[in-house]
Formats: C-alpha cells, structure tokens, sequence
C-alpha cells in the first residue's frame, strides 16, 4: 500500500480506519502487517490502545498466505495523495491532547535523507534567530511527537513524512511546506481537511528532484 513502510501515509491513509473499526465495537483483534513495516508497529499499538482496542501484530513476509476463521476489512478512508477523510480530523484530536498552541517548529529530516536541503545548516540558525524550535521527530518516540505538535501553532518544513505530525495541531494552526521540482497536494489536502492555513514554499532545486535549496526566508517571519 502507499503507506507501507511510510510514516506519513500510515497517519493520514491506514491509523484512521482504526477509528471505523472502534465504532463497531470489536476490541481485540490480529493486523496481518507487511514484514518491513513492523518498525512502525509502535505506533499502530500505542493509536489502538487511545482508542481502547488491543491489537496484535502477524507479521508477514512477502508472498505468505494466511487462512482466518473471521475476517474484517477496514476499506480506505482516503484517495492517496489527493482526498483525506474526516476521519482524520477525529483520529487527530483523539490522540492529541487538548490545549493552546504557541510554540513554531521548524522540522528537519535526517541527514543524508531524500528530499535533502542543500542549505539547511543556514535555514536551522535562521529559524533559531526567528524564535522557532528545531526538530527531528524521528528522533522522538511516537506518543512525544504528538505531544510536540499538539503544542505548536506553526509548523515549517520540507516535504517529507515527519511534517504529517502538523495533524496534531490545535485547530487553526498554520503549517507551511518546503518544496522543488514536484508539485505534490498531499499537505495541502491534509491542511484543508483539518482547518489549516497552508503556505506553499517553492524552491529552486539542484538536482531533478532532490536535494532542494531554499532561497526566501520570509516564511520565518
């Protein structure tokens, strides 16, 4: 699936099913989940059980064919890339707890990653000077990162799966995008259905897609 592996599509496209399948009632129950994707399992467990349900993980190599007395398929609640569910706004707002955001993240990707910025030592001290906090969610357990941004107001960063966490905002928050070469709707749809302003910062690449280079800094501001 698109969110195989993914953080991001596995917030936005696949946790939010999970709302569904609380709404009728089942509590216990096994997810057959992709072999290389069971490094997300944590936080699949830790959304389950917000949500009251007990989860189990079948861990499933490529080719494995399971036989199930009981089968329930959760269908998708979202058009990949282009249409979110409300769903989401409702999973967001059952993992994250409630409050005021006042704090302005500026998110950055691990070194070496796709999607790299060329200059992105010089933005971090410009976001710094401007008041904003760095952060590298990867590097934070699941149940901080939502912590993290439920407190945000402003959330700023490349393109790139750990700019999902935006989700979690308090309502009217304002996430802005870092982007070259590819115009991708994926967080702009994901703004609109949570009520989100959404500022598109396009960049001039270096590369055919990556990495990309940011010019402008007024978004800091």
């Amino acid at each position: 699936t698109a969110s195989s592996g993914n953080y991001g599509h596995l917030l936005a496209d696949v946790l939010p099913r999970l709302v569904h399948v609380a709404e009728l009632g089942l509590r216990r129950f096994a997810v057959p989940v992709p072999a290389h994707a069971m490094p997300l399992w944590p936080v699949v467990r830790w959304t389950a059980a917000r949500l009251g349900l007990e989860v189990t993980p079948i861990a499933c190599a490529p080719g494995l064919l399971l036989r199930a007395e009981l089968l329930f398929w959760a269908g998708p609640v979202s058009q990949h890339n282009r249409r979110k569910s409300p769903t989401l706004r409702r999973l967001a707002r059952a993992l994250a707890p409630e409050g005021e955001g006042t704090r302005r993240l500026f998110v950055t990707r691990p070194p070496g990653g796709n999607r790299a910025m060329a200059n992105q030592p010089a933005l971090e001290a410009l976001a710094t000077a401007a008041g904003w906090e760095v952060v590298e969610p990867s590097l934070l357990p699941f149940p901080e990162q939502v912590a993290l941004f439920a407190g945000a107001s402003r959330v700023l960063g490349p393109l790139g799966a750990g700019l999902c966490n935006a989700m979690f905002m308090p309502d009217g928050g304002r996430l802005a995008m870092i982007a070259g070469a590819r115009f991708d709707v994926f967080f702009w749809d994901l703004a609109c259905a949570l009520g989100q302003r959404f500022d598109w910062v396009f960049t001039q690449p270096l590369g055919p897609y990556r990495p990309e280079h940011l010019w402008a800094s007024a978004v800091l501001r």
